[in-house]
């Protein structure tokens, strides 16, 4: 962990209850933290995510002096990304506490199908179960099969929409077949994050510091 990038990590508490962040932040004293946690640094793999129990995650908030002191709460250390550049929170991990609050119209989850890993581990499915029997949420599931003839493994997707936004399940699948078939584009990622619930403000940092710098 050489590079500036590589020794940067963000501690994110989880709430079990819902499986959202609840808040974050950025780790500067990763020796520190080791040290509370009786880990060796030397030992810990660039990229890896670490995940804390309760117990754990109690001595990181009181040894950091972190603002977040709920107990029974579970955490993820993690290496810094490009997304944590952004002026404004992804909603990535963050899409049923939003939704609860009425701040996100539409959630979409990817995975392969059939899936290679455990249930709900890709696909928080269990979490969103309640609203959606109860009808505060709308879930539509597509499966779409392979296209390689190298593997017989397709895509799994669910979405999840306020009973008055609905209609972005539709237009959401709409522009990713669209941008699939004839290739994906700026205003197709802008027209995706409008349908997630970003702002025009929010898309506009987006695809300037995020996607003009990877295509």
């Amino acid at each position: 962990m050489t590079t500036e990038a590589g020794n940067r990590f963000v501690l994110e508490v989880v709430d079990p209850a819902t499986g959202c962040i609840v808040y974050d932040a950025e780790v500067h004293d990763l020796l520190k933290l080791c040290k509370v946690l009786d880990l060796d640094p030397a030992e810990m793999e660039p990229g890896a995510d670490y995940e804390f129990d309760a117990a754990q995650m109690a001595l990181i908030i009181g040894a950091l002096g972190l603002e977040h002191a709920a107990l029974g709460i579970t955490g993820v250390l993690r290496p810094w990304g490009r997304l944590d550049q952004l002026p404004y929170k992804v909603h990535t991990n963050r899409e049923l506490l939003m939704m609860l609050a009425g701040t996100k119209p539409l959630a979409v989850f990817h995975d392969c199908h059939p899936s290679r890993r455990p249930p709900f581990e890709v696909i928080p499915e269990n979490f969103y179960a309640p609203y959606v029997e109860s009808g505060r949420f709308i879930m539509r599931e597509v499966i779409a099969p392979s296209t390689d003839p190298r593997t017989t493994l397709g895509v799994r997707t669910v979405l999840y929409a306020l009973p008055t936004e609905q209609w972005r399940i539709d237009a959401y699948l709409l522009l990713r077949q669209t941008g699939f078939k004839y290739g994906w584009s700026e205003t197709c990622e802008r027209m995706e994050g409008s349908l997630l619930g970003y702002t025009d403000e929010q898309n506009d940092i987006f695809i300037e510091r995020i996607y003009r710098t990877k295509v």
